[in-house]
């Protein structure tokens, strides 16, 4: 029994935990989504974290933000569509998942956090949208 309350216990410590992770990682999406519509997006990759500097060059980042906002605007609105938080002894991550709306058509955005002192690091973006191809 005392196994089971101690379980319980751990169960309910790291859903809270969680919930505060996601948190923290969704307000960084909304100041990504601000900085993106500002076109401020050297700010954006200053505050990334080291993984995310250490896989794309700045350049090569602020080309590709450029384009992306060239063809799809503006975000109009956003649904957080799917969230997982993942424990590991290596540090914690928390992954979200949005349907966005831009200016110029819709896009299915990932976002990848490392979580480090109650902040949240961007680690890895992804945007997935037809109108990248059309506009």
């Amino acid at each position: 029994m005392r196994g089971f309350c101690a379980f319980l216990v751990a169960l309910t410590i790291n859903g809270c935990s969680s919930d505060a992770d996601v948190s923290v990682a969704e307000r960084e999406v909304s100041i990504f989504h601000d900085k993106f519509d500002d076109q401020e997006f050297d700010e954006i990759y200053t505050a990334t974290a080291p993984q995310f500097k250490d896989s794309t060059p700045k350049d090569d980042y602020l080309q590709l933000m450029s384009i992306v906002h060239q063809k799809l605007g503006t975000v109009q609105a956003t649904e957080r569509n799917s969230s997982n938080v993942l424990y590991r002894t290596d540090g914690t991550t928390v992954t979200l998942g949005y349907a966005t709306e831009f200016e110029q058509g819709p896009g299915i955005e990932t976002f990848v956090f490392s979580m480090q002192d109650g902040k949240a690091r961007l680690i890895n973006y992804k945007i997935n949208s037809t109108a990248l191809i059309v506009n």
